[in-house]
């Protein structure tokens, strides 16, 4: 089996982007936006380092999605359930 890290990490990492255009783009599209964008993917250490890592390995994640057993589709489905709290509440605020 070749394990879910890479998919994990790529999931993270776009779940990440998902909550920062919410928050970015929650009040509409300015200008501003872009550059507080590209200064926290830029900035942040954590978030950058979280890009980079589903960035690195990506290649690996269609045999990894091939491999699958049932523990790994619950932790990927958790993953994500674990994120909705998050973006319901930044599109409620």
């Amino acid at each position: 089996m070749a394990g879910i890290k890479e998919t994990e990490q790529f999931l993270g990492a776009v779940n990440e982007v998902v909550l920062l255009l919410i928050e970015l783009f929650k009040d509409g599209v300015q200008l501003n936006d872009f550059v507080q964008m590209y200064l926290r993917i830029t900035n942040d250490p954590k978030f950058k380092g979280k890009l980079q890592e589903a960035y690195e390995d990506y290649e690996q994640i269609p045999a990894e999605l091939k491999d699958l057993d049932a523990s790994e589709i619950v932790a990927l489905t958790s993953m994500q359930i674990n994120y909705l709290p998050k973006i319901l509440q930044l599109l409620k605020d």
